[in-house]
């Protein structure tokens, strides 16, 4: 699913595609941006998601976002 997405993601950017809006939840996006900035940033800078449960849902395409 993932490598789907890349590929997607890598003829969006070659070729005008036409957008594909639909219901998403972004925390599991917010979630692995988390990760991987705290794998970035020095040690001395710490980095903590906060948030209530619950599902964040925004109506979007998966690929651009």
């Amino acid at each position: 699913m993932r490598a789907n997405d890349l590929i997607r993601q890598i003829l969006d950017f070659t070729r005008s595609s036409v957008m594909e809006r639909r219901p998403l939840d972004v925390m599991p996006l917010l979630e692995e941006l988390t990760t991987m900035l705290e794998r970035t940033l020095p040690e001395n800078i710490k980095l903590h998601l906060q948030y209530q449960p619950g599902k964040y849902i925004v109506n979007g395409d998966a690929t651009r976002i």
